[in-house]
């Protein structure tokens, strides 16, 4: 299974949404980079490909189904408060997240079902400079037939 048409189209569902726009810069919505330390470039986005598990179904040889995992880190940073930046980490998961879980397409029919989604908030959130860094890991567990 190629998970790279998974991963374009959460990205488009992010960057064109109106509302996440408010919040953000969507130009900061980015597929596989690395991890962003810039309080510059903060609210972050970045989407990544998580573990893919292939089950056999029953009509026969070729016949599976791929339960592919997707990991989206939203990381934002502020300058003076933890609290703050709590806050507004919060404002833009739901944002995300609702765009997910309300999304029609499918994932522009790149999947089948969107069966679970998790967040966890990262534990090694770190005060840099007085700057202060807050992140969460939404983790979406996806179905697609690959017959």
């Amino acid at each position: 299974m190629n998970v790279l048409p998974v991963l374009e189209a959460i990205q488009n569902i992010l960057v064109t949404d109106p509302e996440l726009a408010t919040v953000m810069n969507t130009n900061l919505i980015e597929i596989g980079e690395l991890l962003n330390q810039d309080a510059n470039r903060s609210p972050w986005i970045g989407i990544y490909p998580g573990n893919i598990n292939n089950v056999p179904r029953t009509l026969g040889p070729g016949n599976f189904e791929a339960t592919p995992t997707v990991e989206i880190i939203v990381m934002v940073s502020h300058g003076r408060s933890a609290v703050e930046c709590l806050t507004q980490l919060e404002a833009v998961k739901n944002i995300v997240t609702d765009l997910i879980k309300n999304d029609t397409t499918k994932l522009n029919n790149t999947i089948d079902i969107l069966s679970a989604f998790r967040e966890e908030y990262l534990r090694s959130t770190a005060e840099r400079y007085t700057l202060h860094f807050q992140s969460v890991l939404i983790t979406l567990d996806l179905e697609v037939d690959n017959t």
